[in-house]
């Protein structure tokens, strides 16, 4: 695997939309190439900050979703 071949995986690694093997092959390369392993570590601290922010979020307003689902098909 080459540093192009590890950026289009990456997104399916870090979803672990891989097959045992792929992951096997990606991790390697992660673990050998110090670039790839920061362009990991960067996805997936984004994923990770992605992931709290939406759990903290308030309920929304009443009405809000129809409201929304209105301007989308008007």
């Amino acid at each position: 695997m080459n540093c192009a071949q590890l950026a289009a995986a990456l997104s399916d690694f870090l979803d672990r939309r891989l097959t045992e093997e792929e992951i096997a092959v990606v991790q390697g390369h992660i673990d050998e190439c110090p670039h790839c392993a920061d362009l990991f570590r960067w996805e997936e601290s984004v994923l990770t900050l992605v992931k709290e922010r939406c759990r903290d979020t308030d309920p929304l307003p009443d009405g809000i979703e129809s409201r929304i689902f209105g301007l989308l098909t008007d």
